[in-house]
């Protein structure tokens, strides 16, 4: 029975994710907000026997996220209203469950896209940090911060690196200014020039994501990305929280850093981008 969930279900999701672990990664972040009453979105469930079989949130931003135990329930017709109702622009899980909900909605939508991605964790290997000297590492609410923020070309290359349309600039900022005040946001910086980035996202009580590593084309093969993506490592190793990260698998060069400084692949992903 596919049902939507309620605050009475969350002792069940909790019981679902941990008896799925890194299958379930994307569910954390919005799992503590419903605890928290923080969130903004929406669970669905598919109940056999009083317990779960899948678990699928829709969020505010336009994701899907999901796992289920059998293929059979990514072939439920409520799925697919819940689908068509909500009309998610990305849908977020491993292979197996996005190929999924693929078949499901091939013939309502217009078109489709996708990319494989791997899951990473950090395994407590030695980092090497390299030569710091020549990357000022900044973060946090201050007036230097401010003054980088005004960069907008970095940030607009940074959109365009990604694959991403380039939102409206106050946009931009603004969800920067958000994760610089939890001090999740990480700036390289060179003589006043924004250089390099990182960021943690879908952080939770236990664990926090790298993500949006970038460096400037013409400061590339100086480690930058390293020294970028070991302190945010170590941000959350101080936060007593475990570090995980995805990577694209057609990025042979990012997997090569991130095997180096102590991260191993656990899980295939694929991000699948919805054209109505």
């Amino acid at each position: 029975m596919f049902i939507k969930l309620e605050e009475s279900h969350i002792p069940l999701i909790d019981t679902y994710i941990l008896n799925n672990g890194d299958e379930t990664i994307y569910l954390l972040k919005p799992l503590e907000s419903f605890k928290n009453n923080e969130l903004q979105g929406v669970f669905y469930g598919y109940m056999e026997e009083n317990a779960l079989s899948g678990v699928f949130y829709f969020s505010a931003k336009s994701v899907m996220c999901l796992h289920c135990l059998s293929p059979k329930v990514l072939g439920n017709l409520n799925l697919l209203k819940a689908i068509k109702y909500h009309k998610p622009k990305f849908v977020k899980g491993t292979t197996p469950m996005v190929d999924g909900v693929y078949k499901l909605i091939c013939r309502a939508v217009s078109s489709t896209t996708d990319s494989n991605a791997t899951l990473m964790v950090y395994d407590e290997a030695q980092m090497n940090l390299g030569n710091q000297a020549t990357l000022n590492l900044v973060t946090g609410s201050n007036k230097m911060v401010d003054e980088l923020l005004g960069d907008l070309k970095f940030f607009i290359d940074v959109e365009t690196h990604f694959g991403r349309q380039v939102k409206a600039i106050n946009d931009i900022v603004k969800e920067f200014k958000e994760l610089i005040a939890q001090d999740n946001y990480l700036l390289g910086v060179i003589e006043h020039e924004i250089v390099a980035q990182g960021m943690i996202e879908d952080e939770t009580s236990e664990v926090g994501i790298l993500s949006g590593i970038y460096v400037s084309p013409k400061y590339r093969k100086r480690g930058f990305g390293q020294i970028i993506s070991c302190e945010l490592t170590r941000i959350l190793l101080q936060r007593h929280k475990k570090p995980y990260l995805f990577v694209k698998d057609n990025n042979p060069t990012a997997r090569a850093l991130y095997d180096k400084i102590g991260y191993k692949a656990i899980k295939s992903y694929k991000l699948l981008t919805i054209n109505y």
